[in-house]
């Protein structure tokens, strides 16, 4: 069975319990390529405001004014609730069902993508030893690849 999915022709692998920092990466790249990031991460997306309510006094003139806000900020709402949906579901579909339990209860992209954080990249005090342990002893085999190295050291820092 193939653990990944197709976002706009790239193959991202779901969410599992041991890939979290690549799958993150390859999300935000799917995320900004429908320009949907914003939804997830500063600086946000602005999310529309209602208009101020009608003085209990007003003339026509506020009554048209307020019609026309009003009128702007329910289409504006739609779409921006349009994009979150789709936010939301794109993430939610790059996860392995085991891990979707953990947003189900989410109703929006930000709800979902701070729950996922909140589980993979907390910084523990046994976490930060465990990596400074494997950054202290991480060494480069005779006759290794520097890039594998490299590699496996910026990963380390990455979590």
């Amino acid at each position: 069975m193939d653990n990944s999915e197709s976002s706009h022709h790239v193959k991202i692998e779901k969410l599992n319990a041991s890939n979290y920092i690549s799958w993150r990466f390859d999300l935000k790249l799917a995320l900004m390529r429908q320009d949907l990031f914003g939804l997830v991460e500063e600086p946000f997306d602005d999310v529309p405001v209602a208009p101020e309510p009608l003085p209990a006094a007003h003339t026509q003139e506020q009554i048209r004014t307020f019609e026309s806000a009003n009128a702007a900020y329910l289409l504006a709402k739609k779409a921006y609730d349009k994009r979150d949906r789709n936010a939301w579901t794109l993430i939610c579909s790059l996860m392995e069902r085991q891990q979707q339990v953990h947003v189900e209860c989410t109703t929006t992209a930000r709800e979902a993508w701070e729950v996922i954080r909140n589980m993979y990249a907390c910084r523990s005090a046994v976490q930060i030893v465990r990596l400074s342990r494997k950054f202290s002893s991480a060494t480069m085999a005779d006759g290794g690849d520097i890039n594998e190295l490299i590699t496996s050291m910026t990963q380390l820092r990455k979590h």
